[in-house]
């Protein structure tokens, strides 16, 4: 198994990759949409925990994964449940998937409010999921 951030990243990325509800996933904090529902992840924490005297370590990643859908190029019905069947795409995959190919022991959504923002590209709506995994650090 290999528990490192870049393992995990790469298997989140593979996982949101799979939604089909998404018209594009990217990595990182940027905008640069071409297609929406837009997705975006990013590394917002992470914790350590020493546990007793075992050799191993627990380690918590905490990513931002963000659903943006515009809100000026379709009808106001449509954008609307694009916007939820990504947001509930999404919950599913991370949930039925939440082993991020065997990269983690543990892992947990919780989420924010939706959010209206002015994007670079236009008015949308914005959902945050906080995506928590733990692992073990040999």
């Amino acid at each position: 198994m290999n528990n490192s951030l870049s393992a995990i990243r790469s298997a989140l990325s593979t996982q949101l990759n799979a939604v089909s509800q998404l018209k594009q996933v990217v990595q990182g904090r940027n905008y640069d949409a071409t297609g929406f529902p837009l997705c975006r992840f990013y590394l917002i924490g992470v914790n350590q925990e020493n546990m007793g005297n075992a050799p191993s370590d627990w380690r918590t990643y905490r990513f931002a994964v963000e659903i943006v859908q515009e809100a000026s190029a379709k009808t106001p019905t449509n954008a609307e449940a694009d916007f939820q069947d990504a947001v509930e795409a999404v919950m599913n995959k991370l949930s039925a998937q939440w082993q991020l190919s065997l990269n983690c022991e543990v892992s947990m959504i919780s989420q924010s409010q939706a959010a209206n923002v002015n994007a670079p590209f236009g008015p949308a709506v914005v959902m945050q999921l906080i995506y928590e995994v733990k692992t073990v650090i040999q």
